[in-house]
């Protein structure tokens, strides 16, 4: 990396002022300039800081006035002090250049002093900074450095004309007002940041010199990814009751309004339910936050024997407004805050009539609206990744038109948490998956809040959602092994859970099972994958058994 480099001029304090000599008479003092240099190319992301500083520092030109410089005695030097620094206090610049206090200087020790300065920032990653020493008389003993913390001036996005997202979402995210210099660590990071955006399909960056003595200016060349992706899955991960073959499509548009903001919609089929849900997510500020909405609606009703001659149905909807903000945001680790509102309604009929099936309801119809509060977390590593969510969630009851109800049943008055742990670890062609989950409960809930276990995503062996109860954990580990340049995995899990109702007299309820799996990833738009699993706790079934009561989990996507 370099900053622009200017010619001396006869008074001009931008390095050693030529009128020192005389102030100094017989000390002879020379400063060296900066030997003008190119753009640096930053098309390589990630960006690191230049290994050898040195390449940034002004060199020395050759002359007939500077190619040997007398060595002539000056005053002991018993103080350095800076003007213009605001990154590092006096103390830190003093202690970098306190070998040359308390001793006679030449002119060689200013120049050290000077590039031993200069250096301190470019370490640090500040690398268009640099030190010059001013016009003064050291008479008193006391040398003042004059330090140029270098800034990043204007930002160039090249052919923005054919860019849908706006130039502004992309030169905020690099440059902000509270920015105090141009730090290349802290912009490499941005650009990493902003490379991760599904929008952003490639990034292309170069410093070049500015107009102003430590200032550059960032070009920028943006490719795009396509605007729109769309795909469809078929997999057995549904309650067999509703029919646990789904077909599933999905539809995103990732630059919704030129704001990088993103619209999804989601819909499902079984044999026995229809599902849809909508998504939008609007990034605001330049540190990410986002705002979302979300909304989704189902209706299903029961197909398995002998409850389908009974005529069982319900339809369930929800509605959520949610702020993201981010409380640590760096390319290999983040943690997000999250407040949301969610209202959610479900109503059950038998025969036609409303009934209720579980504890709570109301005429058949039960009602939630929830405040919640989330911490989701993500550590990346080369080889492994660690990730978790906390949440919180407070049942709004009648400020939020949330059923309620007198006595122990449940209702919209509660308070729990839900917990996620997952950590992820290569070795080699082996990967290690471990996944912990958890909820507890103060109160008894309504079916809509309460925490199901068994299935594809929980315990694999069993049926989905075998048990829906208030207060439940699961953990699973599983190895895989690579195949076929990873395309292919090979896995052996073990996965173990359990789930209780409060104020119950029954036990917990607990589930067991080990098993085999194959994932194969032939193309980088084709996921497949398969897991057999033995469960080591009986469970009562029915007569009728599908894939899932076999022990058989499977699903296929492809991205169009």
């Amino acid at each position: 990396m370099c900053h622009r480099s200017t010619s001396p001029r006869a008074g001009s304090d931008r390095y050693t002022h030529p009128g020192l000599l005389a102030q100094l008479s017989p000390v002879f003092l020379a400063l060296l300039l900066s030997k003008p240099c190119h753009a640096q190319s930053l098309n390589q992301i990630p960006i690191a800081p230049p290994r050898h500083a040195t390449k940034v520092l002004p060199e020395l030109p050759v002359g007939e006035n500077n190619a040997e410089l007398p060595l002539v005695v000056a005053p002991r030097l018993r103080e350095i002090r800076f003007e213009g620094n605001q990154l590092f206090s006096q103390s830190e610049l003093r202690k970098a250049v306190e070998k040359y206090v308390n001793r006679v200087i030449t002119a060689d020790d200013l120049q050290r002093i000077r590039e031993q300065i200069t250096r301190y920032y470019v370490d640090h990653g500040y690398i268009n900074s640099q030190a010059i020493i001013p016009d003064q008389s050291l008479d008193t003993g006391v040398l003042t450095v004059r330090v140029l913390e270098g800034k990043l001036g204007d930002i160039r996005i090249f052919d923005f004309q054919n860019l849908r997202i706006r130039p502004e979402h992309i030169s905020h995210r690099l440059k902000r007002p509270s920015d105090q210099a141009l730090d290349i660590n802290r912009l490499g990071r941005r650009l990493r940041l902003l490379h991760q955006k599904p929008i952003i399909e490639s990034l292309q960056t170069e410093l070049a010199p500015g107009l102003k003595p430590a200032e550059s200016i960032l070009n920028v060349r943006v490719r795009e990814a396509r605007r729109y992706r769309y795909g469809a899955s078929v997999n057995n991960a549904r309650s067999p009751s509703i029919g646990e073959y789904r077909v599933e499509g999905w539809w995103r548009d990732q630059d919704l309004t030129r704001r990088a903001d993103q619209l999804s919609v989601t819909a499902g089929l079984t044999a026995g339910l229809k599902d849809v849900a909508i998504d939008y997510q609007l990034p605001v500020g330049a540190n990410d936050a986002a705002l979302r909405l979300a909304a989704s609606h189902s209706e299903s009703a029961i197909i398995e024997e002998p409850f389908d001659q009974i005529n069982i149905s319900s339809t369930t909807s929800s509605a959520s407004l949610a702020w993201d903000f981010p409380l640590i945001h760096y390319p290999d680790r983040s943690l997000i805050n999250t407040f949301s509102l969610e209202k959610r309604r479900s109503k059950s009929l038998l025969g036609g009539e409303p009934f209720e099936f579980s504890p709570g309801a109301s005429n058949g119809v039960a009602r939630v609206s929830v405040l919640r509060w989330s911490l989701e977390g993500v550590r990346k590593s080369g080889n492994a990744i660690l990730a978790f969510n906390s949440r919180f969630s407070f049942g709004l009851g009648g400020l939020g038109g949330g059923t309620e109800n007198i006595g122990s049943a449940p209702d919209g008055n509660f308070f729990d948490w839900f917990g996620q742990f997952q950590w992820v670890k290569r070795f080699g062609k082996f990967k290690s998956l471990l996944r912990l989950q958890a909820q507890r409960s103060r109160d008894k809930l309504l079916a809509l809040e309460k925490y199901g276990l068994g299935g594809a995503r929980s315990v694999r062996g069993y049926r989905e959602n075998l048990f829906v109860r208030d207060e439940g954990w699961m953990a699973s580990i599983e190895t895989r092994y690579a195949l076929m340049a990873g395309k292919l995995e090979l896995a052996l899990f073990f996965d173990s859970g359990g789930a209780r109702n409060l104020g119950s007299s029954e036990s917990s309820e607990t589930l067991e099972s080990v098993g085999l799996g194959l994932r194969w990833h032939p193309l980088a738009s084709l996921q497949m994958q398969g897991y057999w699993a033995q469960p080591l706790k009986s469970v009562e079934l029915g007569a009728n058994r599908g894939l899932q009561d076999r022990g058989l989990h499977f699903s296929l996507e492809y991205e169009f």
